[in-house]
């Protein structure tokens, strides 16, 4: 299989899916749990998170980091700590992510911008929640506009504040 090119502070879109298809989020304080882990690695890590969208059984995310290793890295811990606390919740064991998450760079606007609706407009696909309703099976960081994201490539990757 051909080995995919890294190119640093590209946006990546990264997929992970529960463990044998089943559900990562059973409820608010689950999703807020996850989101937590989330936002507290992303900055100790220095990971930008552009996009983040928790569905019940998985979750998408757009982000852009210094390089493969902080990316890998970042998705494991998360993984790690939110297995933890799942699984001390639930009283039980084991992996609750598929061994390994997929990723995509997007190298242009038009594949970011196509990205960030795919990520944004998930849950009203699957029909988990109206246009208009409440956002209680998703959450999301703010975004910058791709104009921004592609200007600023060369800039340090940093979360986003606030």
């Amino acid at each position: 299989m051909k080995q995919k090119t890294f190119i640093p502070v590209t946006p990546t879109h990264n997929y992970q899916k529960g463990i044998d298809g089943n559900r990562l989020f059973y409820c608010d304080s689950d999703r807020l749990v996850y989101f937590t882990i989330y936002c507290t690695e992303a900055k100790r890590r220095e990971v930008r998170v552009l996009a983040l969208n928790l569905m019940f059984t998985h979750t998408h995310a757009l982000l852009q980091t210094r390089n493969k290793t902080v990316q890998s890295c970042f998705n494991k811990e998360v993984e790690r700590l939110y297995a933890r606390e799942f699984n001390e919740n639930s009283s039980r064991q084991g992996p609750v992510f598929m061994k390994t998450y997929g990723w995509a760079q997007k190298r242009n606007s038009a594949k970011v911008r196509s990205c960030l609706a795919y990520i944004g407009n998930n849950h009203v696909e699957k029909k988990l929640r109206s246009e208009e309703g409440s956002m209680n099976d998703g959450v999301s960081f703010p975004m910058p506009s791709v104009t921004t994201l592609f200007r600023n490539r060369s800039s340090s990757v940093v979360p986003p504040q606030g």
